[in-house]
């Protein structure tokens, strides 16, 4: 048994692998980001990159903002990721 736990251990993971797309829609710019991702929005109270333990929460998630006079508007569907060590490349 390993003396950390499952937070605090990472073999070999991926923390962020995303596709990124940068849209013009006429004054607006959007860009649209898929795949696995670190979120963290405001005072990370809901949607955070967790600092605490040793290893930083990540997401699999679709992300959509959209900048525009010197607004932008985010939008999301995500699900953490939970961290495995039995081998590599495991988080599921």
């Amino acid at each position: 048994a390993s003396p950390l736990a499952p937070p605090d251990q990472n073999r070999l993971d991926l923390s962020q692998a995303f596709l990124g797309a940068a849209l013009p829609l006429g004054p607006a710019q959007a860009t649209l980001r898929v795949g696995r991702q670190e979120l963290g929005f405001d005072a990370q109270r809901y949607v955070t990159v967790r600092n605490g333990p040793n290893l930083r929460q990540s997401f699999d998630a679709l992300r959509l903002d959209l900048d525009h006079a010197g607004m932008r508007l985010t939008g999301f569907a995500s699900w953490p990721v939970r961290n495995q060590d039995r081998t590599a490349f495991d988080d599921a």
